[in-house]
């Protein structure tokens, strides 16, 4: 291999610097995620936050990082702002997968109810009703951004920035 010397090697370095920086800025601006319902794109990680814009289910949006549970994205419209981990369903091609339908022994039923099998068997053990926590997962999926917003400034609960 070829050593670089003299002037060329600063110009050098600082080219493959440059295509370096360059490609792994790609590399990052290129995750993209898709929303699984209508949902408000917040102005910070907070779901009491105002909403910056409300996009529907199966809007792709572009990931520009991630904290914890929020992602900070970017619209269609070039609009940023955060939205919650669980509102995004990752855009991986999984046509080459195969399998039973199940994952690491959790039905795919018993997880659209918000229960696993063994959950519920255990509390068939136990003579324990799942019937409360089924229902409060439906109150929970009913509540909107603008209600809980709402419900919070009436109620002065939350953080004073998110109370106006």
């Amino acid at each position: 291999m070829k050593r670089i010397s003299g002037a060329k090697a600063p110009r050098f370095r600082r080219g493959v610097l440059i295509a370096v920086v360059a490609g792994l800025t790609a590399i990052a601006a290129a995750e993209q995620v898709v929303v699984h319902q209508d949902v408000d794109i917040k102005s910070d990680k907070n779901p009491l936050a105002d909403p910056v814009e409300s996009v529907t289910a199966n809007t792709q949006l572009q990931v520009l990082s991630r904290d914890g549970g929020w992602v900070r994205v970017k619209t269609p419209d070039g609009k940023e702002g955060f939205v919650s981990q669980d509102d995004l369903a990752s855009n991986t091609d999984v046509t080459d997968l195969s399998g039973s339908g199940n994952v690491n022994g959790v039905s795919s039923a018993a997880a659209g109810r918000g229960l696993q099998d063994d959950t519920e068997h255990y509390a068939g053990q136990k003579h324990l009703s799942t019937e409360g926590v089924n229902l409060m997962i439906r109150w929970g999926n009913e509540v909107s951004g603008r209600d809980l917003r709402e419900f919070a400034k009436a109620g002065n609960v939350g953080p004073r920035k998110y109370r106006k």
